[in-house]
Formats: structure tokens, C-alpha cells, sequence
């Protein structure tokens, strides 16, 4: 009797260790990131000096990538950090949470861009989420761009779409709430966007001054931060769409 008590809490005990293998295996594979490493990257380039804008944009192929996913609508580089990734845009802000660029369920999810604005970046300001990875991965080094040396050295992103490739100009850091101006998307005028530019200018922790042309949009790369509840570190970036002032 008492070898059979034994044996059963021996098998117990067996059932409880593969439960939690195997739970510890699906939460891993819910934050794995490896799916974008299947996605073939297609050929692009950092420096502006290596090529001519009129003769050369876009300098992706999308058809490749759309064959991945319809809805990438962008690809975003930001040199010296591991932002090197697609970025989505679905019918809400939810579902790229926790869906991975395959549409598959991930905790890490994607970079996607607020679903209120136009997918060509038109919009006067555009919000890109992204998960705060432990490993760096997504937006995890965003985080980065709080060190001042880091953001003082760290002047520009690449975008690359389907009609044309930017030069990103990044001009601020600031730390702020889920509810803030920054996630602001309609403007009525363009008082109304002076006022905005100097609100990030009151409210950044590191700032740049830069030409911001009447036809320039803004966009802001946003992740959760440690400071406080619901607390987000926001980078922004000029976007500048008259190709000849690159």
C-alpha cells in the first residue's frame, strides 16, 4: 500500500514537471521573435552618399514582402540599435499586440503604425508602437535614446516604403503617459501644429533643433518605459517628403 502512495506521487510529480516544461516552452515561443528571421530582407543601404534619390527609390521590393504579409506597409532602420524590422498597420490597435508580422499569436508582437493615420506617413504625426523586449528585440532599445551621449550621436532612421525611402531626423526624447498629446493624430491648423512641435519641445528630456518644412510630417516611435505606471519613452523623428531637401 504504502509503495503504491509512492509510486503515485512519483507520477504526480512527473506530470507536474512535463506541465510546467511544457508551459515554460509556450510562453517562450509566444515571445520569440524568430518568424522575422525567415522573412527574406530585401538589399537596402544607410548612407545617403551611396546613391542618387531621384534615380534609385524606392530601394525596396514590396512584392517580396507583401508575400509575407499584406499589410507591412514599411520597413524601419535605425542604425546602432537592432531596429531593423517591418512595420504593419491593422484596422485597430490591438491585434499587432500580440500577433506576430505572420499574423500568428506572439507576446512579442510587431512594429505597427496607429491605425488612425494614412499608411504613406502623410499624416502630420504618426505613432509606431512597439514592445519594450528584455532582449532588445522590437523597441527594446528605445530605450537607448535616453542616454544623452546616445541620442547626441544618433541623428538618423531609414524608412523604406513602397513609393519612396526617408531619411529619418530624429530630434527628441521625452518620457510621458499612455495619454498624452504625443498620441495626438488630427490637426486642424497649422497653428495647431506649432503648438504641438512646442510641446514636445517643453516636455522632451533631449532635444534637436531642425527644419521643419511645411510639408514634413513627424513620427514617434513609442514603447513602454519603467519610470512609472503606464509610463512610455517616445523618440520622434522628422519625416521629410520633398525628396529634394535630403
Amino acid at each position: 500500500m504504502k509503495k503504491n502512495i509512492i509510486n503515485i506521487l512519483i507520477l504526480i510529480s512527473f506530470l507536474i514537471l512535463i506541465s510546467c516544461i511544457y508551459f515554460i516552452y509556450d510562453e517562450n515561443k509566444k515571445w520569440d521573435t524568430s518568424d522575422l528571421k525567415s522573412i527574406e530582407k530585401p538589399s537596402y543601404i544607410y548612407n545617403l552618399t551611396d546613391f542618387t534619390f531621384k534615380k534609385e527609390y524606392p530601394l525596396m521590393d514590396f512584392n517580396l514582402i507583401h508575400e509575407d504579409n499584406s499589410e507591412i506597409i514599411a520597413w524601419l532602420v535605425i542604425p546602432e540599435t537592432k531596429i531593423n524590422y517591418p512595420v504593419v498597420q491593422g484596422n485597430d490597435n490591438s491585434y499587432y499586440v500580440d500577433h506576430s508580422i505572420k499574423k500568428e499569436e506572439s507576446k512579442a508582437g510587431c512594429l505597427f503604425l496607429d491605425y488612425r493615420v494614412c499608411k504613406d506617413f502623410s499624416d502630420f504625426n504618426n505613432v509606431i508602437y512597439g514592445h519594450n523586449m528584455k532582449n532588445g528585440d522590437m523597441f527594446g532599445q528605445i530605450n537607448m535614446f535616453k542616454e544623452r551621449d546616445f541620442f547626441i550621436n544618433n541623428l538618423y532612421g531609414w524608412l523604406y516604403t513602397p513609393e519612396k525611402t526617408y531619411k529619418l531626423d530624429i530630434f527628441s526624447c521625452a518620457i510621458t503617459d499612455v495619454t498624452s498629446d504625443f498620441y495626438k493624430y488630427k490637426f486642424t491648423s497649422l497653428s495647431d501644429k506649432d503648438n504641438f512641435v512646442a510641446m514636445l519641445k517643453n516636455t522632451s528630456i533631449h532635444w534637436r533643433n531642425i527644419d521643419l518644412l511645411p510639408d514634413d510630417s513627424i513620427i514617434i516611435f513609442s514603447t513602454c518605459s519603467d519610470e512609472y505606471d503606464d509610463a512610455r519613452v517616445v523618440v520622434c523623428a522628422a519625416v521629410h517628403h520633398n525628396i529634394e531637401n535630403l
